[in-house]
C-alpha cells in the first residue's frame, strides 16, 4: 500500500508530461521486472494455444487502458478522490471473483 501512495505521488509530480510517455515507462518497467522474476523462478515462458494468447492480450489491454485512465484522472482531478476510488479493486476483485469464478472468499489456506 505505501507503494502504491508513492506512485500516486510521483504521477501527481509529472502531471506535465504526455500521459503515453509515463503509461510507456511504467509498462517498459513493469515487463523487465516481470521477466527477471519469471526467469530466476523458472517459469519463463509464452503461452500454449489460443485460448492463453486471447487471455493474455485480455490482460495487456485491459492493464494498459487502467494505468491509462488512473494516470488521466490523476492529471485532471484532485488525488485524494482518485486514491478512494482505486483502493476499490480489492473490493471488485471479490466481488468479480465470486460472481464470475465462483470462488469465496475464506480465510487463509
Amino acid at each position: 500500500m505505501i507503494l502504491a501512495t508513492v506512485v500516486i505521488v510521483i504521477l501527481r509530480f509529472l502531471r506535465d508530461v504526455h500521459y503515453t510517455v509515463v503509461t510507456l515507462s511504467y509498462g517498459i518497467m513493469g515487463s523487465l521486472e516481470c521477466v527477471c522474476l519469471a526467469a530466476y523462478a523458472g517459469v519463463l515462458g509464452l503461452p500454449h494455444g489460443t485460448h492463453e494468447w486471447i487471455l493474455a492480450s485480455g490482460l495487456v489491454l485491459f492493464t494498459f487502458l487502467g494505468q491509462t485512465f488512473l494516470i488521466l484522472a490523476l492529471k485532471f482531478e484532485q488525488a485524494g478522490p482518485v486514491a478512494l476510488l482505486q483502493s476499490t479493486d480489492v473490493i471488485f476483485s471479490f466481488i468479480f471473483q465470486y460472481a464470475f469464478l465462483g470462488v469465496s472468499p475464506d480465510g487463509y489456506r
